[in-house]
């Protein structure tokens, strides 16, 4: 887990916003990776006896400002997938676990200043959120069931991510809440005790889902 605050530059004039961020990384580790040339393309993968599975990335898109990362995923076997993953994936900083699919969101609150003070009844907070996602490269290799083995997985960790994104996008009016009335000096620590017990919930949630494992985030399933 990753918070930061900082304040941006003044603006020129009589009234001057202040800007603060608050800043959670759901599994530690600042990594922005690169994502892959080309998004990966809806999979559709029948298998005998049981309906077509599609990836589903609506869960993520249900929130504004969120972003869908993608990292690429070689192997053409469930064991090298599932190390690479391991490997390459992003490290938990409350219990040590690998996450191979990670949240980060953001808020940032703005409210205007005087030469009067802080005028924190005016506050304003915005949201964004970032989801990264593996993206297996030779899925097209890989037999039909494997493929809905695959997108099975996947599909369970969007809707885990946005579990994360969720909570948080929920509690912005909160955030604002914590901030409005208060004094230029006990603004920006009110809001990030706010973000603190926000950030306390996704680790909680990692903990009752296993990871989203609960959710049906296990691979090769």
């Amino acid at each position: 887990m990753v918070k930061t605050a900082s304040v941006s530059p003044r603006l020129p004039g009589p009234l001057v916003l202040i800007g603060l961020t608050g800043l959670v990384v759901v599994g530690a580790a600042l990594w922005i990776r690169t994502p892959p040339s080309a998004p990966p393309q809806a999979v559709t993968a029948p298998v005998a006896d049981e309906p077509a599975v599609t990836l589903d990335l609506t869960p993520l898109r249900a929130f504004p400002d969120t972003t869908i990362v993608w990292y690429d995923v070689p192997g053409t076997d469930t064991r090298a997938i599932h190390d690479y993953m391991q490997t390459h994936g992003s490290i938990d900083g409350h219990d040590g676990t690998v996450g191979e699919g990670w949240t980060k969101w953001r808020m940032n609150w703005r409210y205007p200043v005087s030469a009067a003070g802080c005028d924190t009844s005016l506050v304003q907070v915005s949201f964004s959120g970032e989801v990264t996602l593996p993206h297996f490269v030779d899925l097209a290799r890989m037999d039909a069931a494997h493929q809905a083995g695959w997108t099975r997985y996947l599909n369970a960790l969007v809707i885990h991510e946005a579990g994360h994104i969720g909570h948080a996008y929920q509690h912005v009016d909160d955030v604002a809440a914590a901030v409005r009335g208060k004094n230029c000096t006990d603004a920006g620590p009110a809001a990030q005790a706010m973000i603190d017990r926000l950030g306390q919930y996704d680790a909680e949630y990692d903990r009752q889902t296993h990871h989203g494992g609960a959710q049906g985030v296990i691979y090769p399933n």
